[in-house]
């Protein structure tokens, strides 16, 4: 069984007729009796024309009101303001008018009243807040922006609508943006807290385009978007400068998004001085990118002519040897095999420990999950945590958002905001993978299930997404059951050397 929708003021006027007057139509007919200079009279539909100053762009669906009107007349009467050419301007009733002349009346009842320009707008902005289809952010914000332009205070203007400052505010400074953004704000596509974010950087409206131009799901978070998007273009504008400036020093540069990505190697990773190895013909350098900054690495972009590996004719006469090369002189070789020593040894203290369940404190055992936690968490789950705590980023060194301090901060004040930090983060992450384009695996599943016992209260798209969850994951352990596991398992004695330098080995001599 389907069922319609009404508007308050539609529904008056359908209930009026067929049970007699209403409190509300009572109520209705009392407020416009309290102007002394409104008048209640007959107007013929020829002689209402639409206001100018009107703010509504588009009436909607009209079907369900102009059969009600055709049926039983309009209850609420329209009001009205004299023209000076003896026709008179709506003020508040377009959708009414509009379903009256598709329904064929010849005249509608009208509350005149005498109204400046100001009271116009106001009652265009209070009456369509209650309408069925009400006006649009843009349409409302052009109605706010006119009252302001008409010596309405934004303080003043928030109190007769019934909105707060930073609403009234932060719509008149959508009208700034680009009619695209404007659009996304009236579909739906863009909040109020991402017009803001937009606002700030209204003078690039190029980057507002850019921004807009992503798909939906990759910009959940249009501040941290922006944010983003300013960071790669002053490193952009950074790495062209170095470039340019190294070429007009007559050096060759390599490009490539790092030295790690290349097959070229620091000199200082090979022991080089840049004195020895400038004159080499592998010598070049390339330009880094950090954070907002770059770096103009010296290197080597044939690391093999400095080994005994090269044949004579390309050999350099400069060689690398283990006691240069970063990583493979004897102590790095000492070190790292003493790092694999304690780190069996740890390991070997822990499973002892867990197997007596001699385990660690609770608050010290929840610090060591959170902050494990903390190490692997992106900046989207830092930022959703931070939102979640209801703490406020702090300023980073680079003019970005630095989520990090103030929430590790508050995780050291007490063990109850340790609890909540440790919470806060573990259903940030939890919902980095769940998200709109995730799904609910196992971790989703017991997310949900930890809420519940806080006390949430499933939505059944909700119970229906992790029935199903549950379901894939039943069948693929079934599947996996029946699956004879014929892998052995690896050696855990081989360990992997992880030294940096040219080769496991060092070169010969």
């Amino acid at each position: 069984m389907s069922t319609t929708t009404t508007d308050p003021i539609e529904a008056t006027e359908v209930s009026a007729e067929a049970t007699g007057p209403t409190p509300e139509t009572t109520t209705t007919r009392a407020l416009i009796g309290e102007a002394t200079d409104a008048t209640l009279v007959e107007i013929p539909l020829e002689q209402l024309r639409t206001n100018p100053l009107n703010l509504r762009r588009r009436v909607g669906d009209i079907k369900a009101l102009t059969k009600s009107i055709a049926e039983l007349g309009i209850v609420v009467p329209l009001i009205v303001t004299p023209a000076e050419d003896g026709t008179h301007l709506l003020a508040a009733g377009e959708r009414r008018l509009t379903a009256a002349r598709a329904a064929g009346l010849a005249v509608a009842p009208c509350v005149v009243k005498h109204l400046t320009e100001a009271e116009q707008v106001e009652i265009m902005l209070t009456e369509n807040d209650d309408d069925r289809t009400p006006l649009s952010p843009s349409e409302r914000a052009a109605g706010y922006l006119r009252l302001v332009s008409l010596g309405c205070t934004v303080r003043r203007l928030a109190a007769k609508v019934g909105r707060s400052a930073k609403h009234v505010s932060t719509h008149m400074a959508m009208l700034e943006l680009p009619e695209r953004a404007q659009l996304a704000v009236d579909a739906g596509e863009l909040s109020l807290a991402d017009v803001a974010a937009l606002v700030k950087v209204k003078d690039q409206p190029e980057l507002i385009e850019e921004v807009l131009a992503l798909p939906a799901w990759s910009r959940h978070d249009i501040a941290m978007v922006i944010e983003r998007r300013i960071v790669q273009r002053l490193q952009e504008d950074a790495y062209v400068e170095a470039v340019a400036e190294q070429e007009a020093m007559g050096r060759r540069v390599i490009e490539s998004a790092s030295v790690s990505q290349s097959k070229a190697k620091r000199l200082r990773d090979l022991g080089f001085k840049v004195a020895d190895h400038q004159s080499e013909p592998c010598h070049a350098v390339m330009v880094e990118r950090y954070l907002r900054g770059v770096e103009v690495v010296e290197v080597c972009d044939d690391p093999r002519r400095h080994t005994a590996r090269a044949g004579a004719a390309s050999r350099s006469e400069l060689q690398v040897t283990p006691a240069t090369v970063v990583g493979q002189s004897p102590e790095d070789r000492e070190r790292r095999s003493e790092r694999k020593r304690v780190l069996r040894r740890r390991a070997e203290f822990l499973a002892e420990a867990l197997a007596h369940r001699s385990v660690a404190k609770p608050r010290d055992a929840t610090a060591f999950c959170l902050y494990s936690l903390m190490e692997q968490a992106n900046g989207n789950a830092w930022a959703r945590a931070g939102a979640l705590l209801g703490v406020e980023p702090a300023a980073s060194r680079w003019g970005g958002k630095d989520w990090h301090r103030p929430i590790r901060e508050l995780a050291d004040r007490s063990g109850a905001d340790l609890l909540r930090v440790a919470t806060a983060m573990a259903a940030s992450c939890a919902e980095e993978r769940i998200s709109a384009y995730g799904g609910y695996g196992g971790g989703g599943i017991r997310y949900v299930e930890a809420l519940t016992s806080l006390g949430y209260e499933p939505d059944p798209f909700e119970d229906a997404e992790v029935a199903a969850a549950r379901e894939r994951m039943a069948e693929d352990a079934a599947e996996e059951a029946t699956t004879d596991d014929t892998t052995a398992d690896p050696d855990d004695d081989a360990t992997t050397d992880d030294g940096a330098g040219l080769d496991d080995k060092p070169p010969a001599a």
